[in-house]
C-alpha cells in the first residue's frame, strides 16, 4: 500500500536525522524548506547518497535514477509522495 504523503514525510525525515547524528553531530531542526545541504539539513554529497538509497528501500524509488534534482526537503517529499511504491 502506498504511503500518505505526511508519512512520507515522516520517513524522510527520520532518515536524515540518522545520517546527522551518524555523521558524528546532533540532529539539526528540519523544516519543508531546509536546504539538503550546507545550513539546512547539513548533508553533504555522501549523505546524501546514503540517504537516497535508504529512501528507495524504504520507498521503492530512486529521484536520481529518474534524472530529478533534489534540493530541498520538500522537494524530496514531493518526489517520493508522487512515486514510493511501498
Amino acid at each position: 500500500m502506498k504511503r500518505s504523503a505526511a508519512a512520507v514525510r515522516e520517513v524522510i525525515f527520520a532518515e536524515i536525522k540518522t545520517i546527522q547524528k551518524k555523521a558524528g553531530g546532533k540532529a539539526k531542526p528540519l523544516t519543508d524548506k531546509s536546504p539538503l545541504f550546507g545550513s539546512g539539513a547539513g548533508l553533504d554529497s555522501l549523505d546524501l547518497a546514503e540517504l537516497i538509497v535508504r529512501l528507495e528501500r524504504k520507498l521503492g524509488a530512486d529521484p536520481f535514477k529518474a534524472g530529478r534534482t533534489v534540493r530541498t526537503v520538500k522537494e524530496l517529499s514531493a518526489y517520493y509522495a508522487k512515486h514510493s511504491k511501498k
